[in-house]
């Protein structure tokens, strides 16, 4: 299973990145701090460029390339 479509990636991709649990992304989602879709496979994604900023929030510091 792919991790990134174009400029997307899966919140489990995401929630490892941030060394955070995929269900406390579920619940910045219910709150509003990020949004995501749905792909192909019903699979949740969000944007790159939200995952930054999230990593930003919850590190202080730039995301890593």
């Amino acid at each position: 299973m792919a991790t990134s479509i174009d400029g997307w990636i899966h919140v489990g991709a995401a929630a490892k990145i941030l060394g955070i649990n995929v269900q406390t992304i579920r619940r910045w989602e219910e709150r509003g701090f990020v949004k995501y879709k749905r792909d192909d496979m019903n699979n949740r994604i969000i944007r790159k460029r939200d995952l930054k900023l999230l990593y930003h929030r919850c590190f202080g510091k730039r995301a890593p390339e």
